[in-house]
């Protein structure tokens, strides 16, 4: 142990001595700032002080200099207790070299790329950084904008060793602002803490803008977006570059836009006669509090409805609250109320928030309950103080994009919308990113199963007070019970394909938990019910795999008679016998048609007959006198490759559900395949006529992929059913086709412009064969996908209803090259 000890102090002795000098010429060393901090007495000589550190004082997690801060420096490199690096010499040795900073905000990365002669062998970039005063035309960190510092704290010019030094030094603990992307950062806060000091090391803003990750290029400011700058310059360019004298453009070029909602040269003409003002300053000092208009889109609106935001609270945490509040202050459409209710919150801090909110703007109302009466109560005491047009929905954690209100009003004044709802994204903790939610456009069957719209929901106060406004024995499930309830109020429904709400996932999140709040799930399940009871349907809500999803079973109302039309070309005899035989059984069967290839008669049976198709015949021409020759109400196609082996009817009942009543079209069921060779998102260079029929089949199913009902698109005809009726009125296949695929899609597509639906039932499954999956290799139709393209304008028909473009441009397909594909 003894010779351990010896051993250890040699190393230590030999260290100190060997990046003594290292250390001392550096410039990361501070004498005084170190003599401070360590309780040396103030005559210690230079060398005494260094020592001290050196032997002892890192070692003891004491910082050299304020340009180092051991704990940052040690997260990024892997070590020992027991064999603790120097953090000043091992950063000029190795460090820097592999990317490793310094200090929080200091970047290697923008020295390097900045200036080449700071990445010689006997250089690094702090020391060379500090050695040049900082050189002001280049900040080592994305959030600190010297140009800005210096002309915001004139001061600053008798600081020798630059902007960027007296800001780590003594500017942060004096709470100057670092940049422009924090001006008025301290006036509404956007962190946690809302009166946060920079100086407040772990908790400050930067640090945590670090730490925690936050995007490369992250804003304080809310009406300053640097992803949509840096896309605006030349992209051959250093990011360093481009942030250089970021605020000193933007105060003195009126071109330069900060975001793509404020336009400085509009607010300049608009309300400003004076040159010595930023525009974008005035904005967030005045203008956003007056109401001004921040571009002449919002002001040219026709239709300038106030729109008042509902936003119940209780007990929130009070940086959320913040969050959420200044994401509608912010909002470039300014005709806007924000209704809050305080649900009797027993945090005072709560009430002091909101009530710093009311005096800062006047269209901030607050009401403070004085008993709990849950989020439904609080929803609609909110109400009660709204004077708009329409009325919007806000959680008090949650947030709103600076242009949701504006993208909503813009859709009013062109569809004359009553219910908008819009795309939204999961945000944790800090605001990142975790998914984004990209939906169809209204698709009441898909609510049925699950509340896919949740935010962000707009509507008219008339159509609120009708379905009188949120019931509270619905909580939990309230927003799915309203959703249910005024969407049967009007047709004038629109979709916004626009992540506009960011949805805040905490740990008692029903979207990141689904064991919590199991009350919610009941709540849907008896609003569910509730609105199968107002519009006449008969029948029960049943759960499913996953809470907060559901399966509405409908009755099947009056003894309907149904033909089976089986297509058994290249099919299984002995395997089609036993099929056929249970089908024989099935006492709502009237009639089944097999169409074979080949002489099957010996299996007909009391309800069964053959008609054999030769190679010449047109299958879809063939089809249509097989069906005018029948008797019944529901046509079945199905392919024999796909028939039960056993006698459970559900295949058929659940496909009956949907077809017994008037307002559906064709409805294909769930056929369960080893592999699914098609998604939502196509391949568009592949042109194969198999593929492009297969992907119209099933690329309009949404929303958790196959476990849940919804209106489509196209149906599959190897599996689905259809009123003779209704095949009959838009005078069946079209003979034009060879194929029975195409043929199908065809009908499927005609009947989108009749007052129907065409509905994919994912209770009504079969299960794919292998005599099924080899048919599917059939011959190409070439001829028939083309003619379908020409008699169909596809693309439209699928984007936005039943497809996110949203969807087509993550994967990185352009909408227009989508529409090509497609036609």
């Amino acid at each position: 142990m003894k010779v351990r000890k010896i051993i250890k102090g040699i190393k230590i002795f030999f260290y100190a001595f060997l990046s003594y000098r290292s250390v001392s010429r550096s410039g990361l060393f501070d004498v005084y700032y170190y003599k401070e901090r360590s309780g040396l007495q103030a005559f210690c000589a230079k060398s005494v002080v260094l020592f001290h550190y050196l032997f002892i004082g890192y070692r003891n997690n004491l910082a050299p200099g304020p340009f180092i801060v051991p704990e940052n420096y040690y997260s990024q490199i892997s070590f020992s207790e027991t064999d603790r690096v120097e953090p000043i010499y091992h950063y000029l040795k190795i460090g820097w070299k592999e990317g490793i900073n310094p200090h929080p905000l200091f970047e290697n990365v923008l020295i390097k790329d900045a200036y080449i002669e700071s990445r010689s062998k006997f250089n690094n970039p702090a020391g060379w950084y500090l050695s040049r005063c900082g050189t002001d035309l280049l900040s080592p960190c994305l959030m600190f904008d010297p140009l800005y510092y210096k002309k915001t704290y004139p001061e600053v010019e008798r600081c020798a060793e630059g902007a960027w030094a007296e800001f780590v030094t003594k500017g942060e603990a004096e709470r100057k602002c670092p940049s422009i992307q924090f001006e008025n950062w301290y006036d509404v806060a956007w962190f946690p803490d809302q009166r946060l000091r920079f100086n407040e090391e772990a908790n400050g803003i930067l640090y945590i803008s670090l730490a925690k990750k936050m995007p490369t290029f992250f804003s304080q400011n809310p009406v300053l977006d640097i992803e949509f700058l840096l896309e605006k310059t030349n992209r051959d360019l250093p990011i360093s570059n481009k942030l250089r004298s970021l605020a000193e453009k933007l105060d003195t070029n009126e071109n330069i836009r900060p975001s793509a909602w404020f336009d400085p040269h509009y607010y300049r003409q608009r309300y400003l006669n004076y040159d010595n003002v930023s525009s974008l300053k005035h904005y967030i000092d005045h203008g956003v509090y007056q109401a001004y208009y921040p571009n002449y889109d919002v002001e040219n609106l026709s239709k300038k409805p106030l729109i008042s935001i509902l936003m119940p609270v209780y007990n929130v945490k009070e940086w959320y609250l913040n969050r959420c509040i200044r994401s509608v202050l912010y909002q470039s459409y300014p005709h806007w109320e924000l209704c809050i209710a305080d649900d009797a919150s027993p945090s005072g801090a709560v009430r002091d928030v909101l009530v710093q909110w009311r005096e800062k703007d006047s269209r901030i109302k607050v009401v403070f309950l004085q008993e709990n009466q849950g989020i439904s109560g609080a929803t609609n005491a909110a109400a009660e103080i709204a004077g708009g047009e329409y009325l919007a929905f806000l959680d008090n954690d949650d947030e709103l994009h600076p242009e949701a209100l504006f993208e909503v009003v813009k859709s009013i004044n062109e569809t004359q919308a009553e219910v908008i709802y819009t795309d939204e994204q999961l945000i944790d903790h800090d605001g990142r990113v975790d998914h984004v939610f990209h939906k169809p456009g209204f698709n009441r069957e898909l609510l049925y199963s699950h509340n896919y719209i949740t935010h962000f929901v707009v509507a008219k106060q008339n159509l609120y007070k009708q379905v009188e406004g949120l019931d509270s024995k619905k909580n939990g499930a309230q927003d799915f019970d309203f959703l249910l309830k005024v969407t049967e109020q009007t047709s004038q429904i629109e979709h916004i394909a626009r992540s506009l709400y960011s949805w805040r996932a905490t740990e008692t999140s029903t979207t990141i938990n689904h064991e919590s709040k199991s009350y919610a799930d009941e709540a849907g399940k008896d609003a569910l019910e509730s609105a199968l009871a107002r519009r006449g349907i008969s029948g029960m809500v049943a759960g499913a795999d996953w809470k907060f999803y559901y399966r509405v079973k409908r009755e099947i109302t009056s003894n309907i008679a149904i033909i089976v039309v089986v297509d058994a070309r290249s099919c299984d005899s002995m395997e089609l016998i036993k099929s056929v035989d249970r089908l024989c059984n099935d006492s709502m069967i009237t009639e089944i048609v097999i169409v074979s290839d080949s002489q099957l008669s010996f299996i007909l049976g009391p309800k069964c007959r053959v008609v054999e198709i030769t190679e010449e015949q047109n299958i879809a021409c063939l089809y249509n006198e097989i069906i005018k020759s029948t008797c019944g109400e529901q046509l079945l196609f199905v392919d024999s490759g796909l028939l039960p082996e056993n006698d459970d009817q559900e295949w058929i009942t659940c496909l009956l559900e949907h077809s017994q009543e008037q307002a559906k079209g064709v409805i294909s069921g769930r056929i369960i395949a080893k592999k699914y060779r098609v998604n939502q998102i196509p391949d568009i260079t592949r042109q194969e006529s198999s593929y492009f029929a297969e992907y119209l089949q099933m690329c309009s199913v949404h929303m958790n992929g196959l476990q849940w009902s919804q209106e489509v698109l196209a149906a599959n005809f190897d599996y689905c059913m259809v009123k003779k009726e209704l095949f009959e009125k838009v005078n069946g296949f079209d003979e034009k086709y060879t194929s029975l695929k195409f043929a199908g899609i065809d009908l499927a597509l005609r009947l989108q412009h009749l007052d129907v639906s065409n509905i994919y039932s994912s209770s009504a499954s079969v299960v794919e064969s292998q005599e099924y999956e080899k048919k599917l290799k059939f011959s190409e139709n070439m001829l028939d996908m083309h003619s379908l393209k020409q008699s169909h304008d596809i693309g439209s028909m699928l984007v936005p209803q039943f497809l996110n473009p949203n969807l087509l441009e993550e994967k990185g397909i352009k909408l227009g090259d989508f529409y090509d594909w497609c036609c």
